[in-house]
């Protein structure tokens, strides 16, 4: 019997920093496939998430799980959603930091970025590139394509 890889995804997530303690407090609409499956949340106190299927109840909880770690044994639904969450917070934060001019620095980690009175543009990048002395090493993420920028701040978070 070949057993296929159920596609998971998360929509309609809401994070609340303010609430999070030991573990992520978010909610979330569950899908399975493409289909809605139901509702994920977690309350953010070390607990394990709660997951609320449309239909089926617990079964149907239990038949995704199996279906899970017959694809792949070192994964569970509750992984998953943590991945995709943490996936989902990482491009929240990026986006943010592209709103500024944001840069790396050779030999140095972390995500530096100007003050936001310089705004993203080419031009005002160019003029900095130009103008700048400490510019001249550094890795502008606005000149980079998205999905490569994008890379580039997970690795220097």
């Amino acid at each position: 019997m070949k057993t296929t890889n159920p596609i998971i995804t998360l929509k309609n997530i809401k994070h609340f920093e303010a609430h999070s303690r030991e573990t992520n407090c978010f909610s979330a609409t569950l899908y399975v496939n493409g289909k809605r499956f139901g509702m994920v949340d977690n309350a953010g106190m070390g607990g394990c998430d709660n997951v609320f299927p449309l239909d089926g109840g617990w079964s149907a909880v239990k038949e995704l799980e199996k279906a899970i770690k017959e694809a792949n044994p070192d994964l569970n639904l509750e992984i998953i959603c943590a991945n995709l969450l943490e996936e989902f917070l990482v491009k929240k934060d990026f986006k943010r930091v592209m709103k500024k001019i944001a840069f790396i620095k050779p030999n140095e980690k972390g995500i530096f970025t100007m003050p936001p009175r310089y705004k993203p543009a080419a031009a005002v990048i160019a003029q900095i590139k130009e103008e700048a002395f400490w510019a001249k090493d550094v890795i502008f993420l606005h000149d980079l394509p998205e999905s490569e920028a994008l890379e580039v701040f997970k690795n220097n978070l």
